[in-house]
């Protein structure tokens, strides 16, 4: 009695982590273009934004902001938006390092006026390991991609996202902290319908499984319980 006391408990933990997961939460990712995942989104592109470092950009919607961390502690830093040289399938401008600084950002923060659904982007020319993430306005992690190999000088467009509503900020941070990588972010895009997205369960369609596995072992506990007597 105490094995099926047990399981049931191990059931009803996993539905309860399941029904406090955000609905629809998954990750993106693909080659060619960010829109083929998020069609009629808003792309930021770059183009029209001046060469040059900044300490903080806002374009389109999106505040960005990046850091460093030097012995622990993550301290701002500025960033550049600079020629990508069709590095990663795209042209022009694209979101960089500062030219003028030594110091490469090592986490890059994308605040969105008002929480989207999705986001992704091209991400080029990184020799380290470094992971994009989703936040909702309460700083609840909503999904987390690792982007587990380095691409350096693909041309095949990789681009890199996350989906889930209610998302108010992305951060994208070099797990290798040691390292200086110069990289590149480009075609930001986001918001809009999903096209096929992630293989995710939306909440109201998860629900009902776990609820009828519950049923189930209750009936199969009391099949045993009428057998044994």
């Amino acid at each position: 009695m105490k094995t099926k006391l047990v399981s049931l408990r191990a059931v009803l933990a996993t539905a309860l982590f399941f029904a406090a997961s955000p609905a629809g939460a998954g990750t993106i990712a693909g080659l060619g273009s960010p829109l083929d995942a998020i069609p009629g989104g808003t792309v930021i592109d770059f183009a029209s934004t001046p060469l040059g470092g900044y300490p903080v950009l806002t374009v389109a919607g999106v505040t960005i902001t990046a850091s460093h961390v030097d012995n622990g502690t993550e301290l701002p830093v500025s960033f550049g938006v600079g020629d990508n040289g069709g590095l990663n399938n795209t042209t022009g401008r694209a979101l960089t390092s500062d030219p003028g600084s030594l110091i490469l950002p090592q986490i890059y923060r994308f605040d969105f006026s008002s929480p989207v659904d999705a986001f992704a982007f091209n991400f080029g020319g990184f020799d380290a390991r470094w992971v994009v993430a989703g936040y909702s306005g309460t700083d609840a992690l909503i999904d987390a991609l690792p982007l587990s190999y380095p691409i350096f000088d693909s041309n095949l467009g990789e681009y890199y996202g996350i989906s889930g509503g209610g998302i108010a900020y992305a951060i994208l941070t070099q797990q290798s902290f040691g390292d200086n990588d110069l990289v590149w972010v480009d075609n930001f895009t986001y918001s809009g319908t999903l096209a096929g997205g992630p293989s995710v369960v939306p909440l109201p369609a998860a629900l009902p499984l776990f609820l009828s596995g519950l049923i189930g072992l209750g009936f199969l506990g009391r099949k045993r319980r009428q057998r044994d007597l």
